[in-house]
């Protein structure tokens, strides 16, 4: 009942939050300067043409009724039309979003196994190699940009070794076979798990030496319990409240790195939309994204709570 009443807090607390962040998004979008109008504009459009435009956009209405209109549409599930291509806005994103799904689950899976292992034997061997290994890539996954790096692996792997290719997500849009996709896939995940997992394996490492500082561990080597179940079954237990902590905050970060990644590899997922429709002022599009965004990561957060309750009963209270 204590994990029920807890998930139901945190539920309705991201009512409030969701309609907030909405609000914010709203009216920053239409403050970016120009106007969805002007995407139609030509030799031939005459100021009628421009005043019909705008009346069918509803953009002569104050902005407050527009966000009033577009949100009671929302709640009713009417996500509305795209400015730019006329399309419904759901269905847009119901075929980018797999693209986005299966990226950020690849990065970020990769990212927590690159992160649990070299944080882990960084903590039980320090000063050792893989301690300046892992010091190593946590440095380069903090201090270059993601642009910098998915720039840096291009030229590499694509320009000079032609091992893997730079752009899109197959070879042909019509078929899509399992081998072609995770030679796209390779680099955009790559890229983007090692700069989350800098500020990761850092994370792991302090956490885990701080539990093997614990005199519970030294009394376990005393009794002469073996070294590996000392910290596979006592140590990492106690170590994963900061490192969960840490991968919710991961998808954060992970959600800025993928427009920037998509972007550069050409991936046909929402942050490329998202950059296009911003392009374009395509009011709908961005905020059907940005309200899915923030949906998912209010959701991975819930989760987090919930695992974080469970290893801590104490935050449940």
């Amino acid at each position: 009942m204590k994990t029920l009443r807890f998930i139901v807090k945190r539920i309705l607390l991201m009512i409030p939050i969701l309609i907030g962040v909405s609000f914010i998004i709203y009216f920053l979008s239409n403050l970016i300067p120009g106007s969805p109008v002007d995407a139609y504009i030509s030799e031939t459009t005459t100021p009628a043409d421009l005043e019909r435009l705008t009346r069918k956009f509803g953009l002569d209405q104050p902005i407050y009724i527009r966000y009033w209109n577009w949100l009671l549409a929302c709640l009713q599930g009417d996500f509305g039309f795209s400015f730019r291509t006329g399309t419904d806005v759901a269905a847009m994103l119901t075929s980018r979003i797999g693209p986005t799904l299966l990226l950020a689950f690849c990065a970020f899976t990769v990212s927590m196994i690159i992160s649990m292992l070299l944080g882990v034997s960084a903590a039980c061997k320090p000063y050792s190699a893989i301690d300046y290994i892992s010091s190593g890539i946590s440095f380069i996954g903090s201090g270059f940009p993601v642009f910098f790096l998915a720039l840096v692996s291009i030229y590499f792997f694509s320009v000079r070794l032609g091992w893997l290719p730079n752009s899109g997500m197959s070879a042909s849009a019509t078929s899509k076979d399992f081998g072609d996709v995770l030679r796209h896939l390779i680099q955009p995940t790559m890229v983007l798990a090692i700069s989350l997992s800098g500020s990761n394996i850092r994370q792991t490492r302090s956490a885990m030496l701080e539990v093997l500082n614990e005199d519970y561990v030294r009394v376990a080597e005393a009794k002469g319990m073996k070294r590996r179940v000392i910290i596979l079954r006592h140590a990492f237990r106690n170590a994963l409240i900061p490192i969960t902590t840490q991968a919710g905050l991961t998808v954060t970060a992970l959600i800025g790195g993928a427009v920037v990644t998509e972007q550069i590899f050409g991936w046909p997922g929402i942050g490329t939309l998202l950059m296009t429709s911003i392009k374009f002022r395509d009011y709908p599009t961005i905020m059907c994204i940005t309200l899915y965004i923030t949906l998912g990561v209010m959701m991975v957060n819930l989760i987090v709570d919930v695992i974080y309750g469970l290893l801590d009963p104490r935050v449940r209270t």
